[in-house]
């Protein structure tokens, strides 16, 4: 009964933010999903910082697009205003991906900070989902952005028949948001998963840039 409520719940969000609201209320709706989940569970300081890290990391990309923050010119060509939007995406995710596979020595310096040492702080299943996520992520972002400068050599200097050769690659761009929508799907299915004990349980999964977890104190 649960995955079935997880993947109906999904499914509304995703309807809800490709059909019926436009990019900045897709993404507070998200960001409001997130929160939920993260003050539901702010019990246990690895769901309660994952959620935050994923809730941070929508909050930057909204501000971003909505101030037109590193910004190119109007009368640009195309090549860059696709390369920025496809940078940017690029590298939310990619930093993302590095502070959930670290995630666990951020919760232990924000705990210490907070002189709250006696919580279990682990790498979770929850951890080990969104990682593989977020690698698709990023994995769509840099396609995207090799294509998008294949496809336009001649903006980058290149003359000749090669500047032209892969003028028409554009399955990727065509698809982007598609592909996007497909893999943000996963995303909330694996946030909204976190209802579900065994995500929220350690993971016996090694990373190789996670060292191995302090005992906590008796």
């Amino acid at each position: 009964m649960k995955v079935f409520a997880i993947l109906l719940s999904a499914t509304l969000i995703m309807y809800l933010t490709t059909n019926v609201l436009d990019a900045v209320k897709a993404e507070i709706l998200y960001v409001s999903v997130i929160a939920f989940i993260g003050a539901w569970y702010r019990e246990n300081i690895n769901i309660a910082h994952i959620c935050a890290l994923l809730a941070a990391q929508h909050v930057i990309s909204i501000v971003i697009f909505h101030f037109n923050f590193f910004s190119v010119a109007p009368d640009a060509p195309a090549v860059w205003h696709n390369a920025r939007a496809f940078a940017i995406h690029f590298f939310l995710d990619l930093t993302l991906f590095f502070a959930i596979g670290l995630r666990p020595a951020i919760s232990r310096w924000i705990t210490r900070r907070q002189n709250n040492v006696k919580q279990t702080i682990c790498m979770t299943n929850a951890d080990i989902t969104l990682l593989s996520i977020f690698g698709l992520f990023i994995l769509a972002d840099s396609l995207a952005l090799i294509e998008n400068f294949l496809r336009n050599l001649r903006f980058l200097g290149v003359t000749g028949p090669l500047s032209t050769m892969f003028q028409g690659w554009t399955g990727i761009y065509y698809n982007y948001v598609l592909i996007k929508s497909f893999i943000l799907g996963l995303e909330m299915i694996a946030v909204l998963s976190i209802v579900k004990p065994s995500v929220r349980k350690k993971s016996h999964v090694k990373l190789p840039f996670n060292g191995p977890s302090p005992q906590p104190p008796l």
